[in-house]
């Protein structure tokens, strides 16, 4: 997933927004840090260390457009601050700007060539674009860096296993059977076919979102379960699924207000075929919201 550094001033509302462009992996723990008040504008004179907190509370608001005003404020101030470049890249990157976004995170490593985080971020963004061999390259870098980092190692096993999975063996040509007597038709009972398992995580934080969102797209033949990806710091919402799910999660997606990108893995826990991950970027008007449900998912 990509990842925004939390530093020790950064607001712990910011610190939900900055865990950006998600994965299978469990989100990194967040520091604990005071409270930013709300700013409805920049001021000038502010270095740029305050500028990038400032851009990070902004951002955990979803406002956008201050975020990135702000964090071109902190470059301006100093040109290599990695964590401002590194959250430019973010948010090009969720609004389709890949040039930009992939500008901005080069300019983030070649600042500090050691940042993990940027690597991985860079990996994510690779594999949006569809670059599978350098997504790999940037993954693996970052795992050299930071080699116990399991959100890494998640995201570089879901990109080799999206690179590796086999291509469908053609059909054999079919050979004509001698003809056959007619066998007698026995009696036999039909079980009904298996409940296909589902599972729906709540990496958004929103009261009750999980529920509401198998409401809008429940399917007849499936069951659902509920999880919460805490600490909710997924940014980027997406439909994964097994060999032998595509049609299932396809069928989920139709439902939905706003497609979510489908994402190929080798594997989901508890048997799940398909797996929806719901992030900082979902939509509340995607579903029919309901506040009376208490518990997160």
């Amino acid at each position: 997933m990509l990842t925004i550094r939390t530093t020790a001033a950064a607001a712990a509302a910011v610190a939900a927004a900055v865990t950006v462009i998600g994965c299978a992996a469990p989100p990194q723990q967040q520091a604990t840090a005071p409270f930013v008040r709300p700013v409805e504008s920049v001021r000038h004179g502010m270095d740029a260390d305050t500028l990038y907190r400032t851009g990070r509370y902004l951002q955990g608001q979803q406002r956008f457009e201050q975020a990135e005003d702000t964090y071109r404020r902190a470059l301006d101030a100093q040109p290599t601050h990695v964590d401002a470049l590194n959250a430019l890249g973010v948010i090009y990157s969720l609004h389709g700007r890949a040039a930009l976004a992939e500008q901005s995170f080069r300019l983030a490593i070649k600042a500090d060539p050691q940042a993990a985080r940027v690597h991985n971020n860079l990996g994510y963004h690779l594999m949006r674009e569809g670059r599978a061999a350098e997504a790999i390259a940037s993954y693996e870098r970052a795992r050299e860096l930071e080699p116990g980092n399991a959100g890494i190692a998640s995201n570089l096993a879901s990109a080799l296993a999206t690179v590796k999975m086999p291509a469908q063996a053609p059909a054999l040509a079919a050979v004509p059977a001698p003809p056959m007597p007619a066998p007698p038709v026995p009696v036999v009972s039909v079980s009904p076919a298996p409940t296909q398992r589902i599972e729906i995580a709540n990496g958004h934080g929103a009261p009750g979102l999980a529920r509401r969102v198998w409401s809008a797209v429940r399917q007849d033949d499936a069951q659902a379960r509920f999880a919460n990806d805490k600490p909710y710091g997924v940014a980027v919402s997406r439909i994964q699924y097994v060999a032998g799910g595509e049609r299932l999660a396809r069928d989920i997606n139709a439902k939905l207000a706003t497609p979510l990108p489908l994402v190929a893995v080798a594997s989901l826990k508890r048997d799940a075929r398909v797996r929806v991950l719901l992030g900082k970027d979902f939509s509340q008007g995607a579903i029919a919201i309901s506040s009376t449900t208490r518990s997160h998912s």
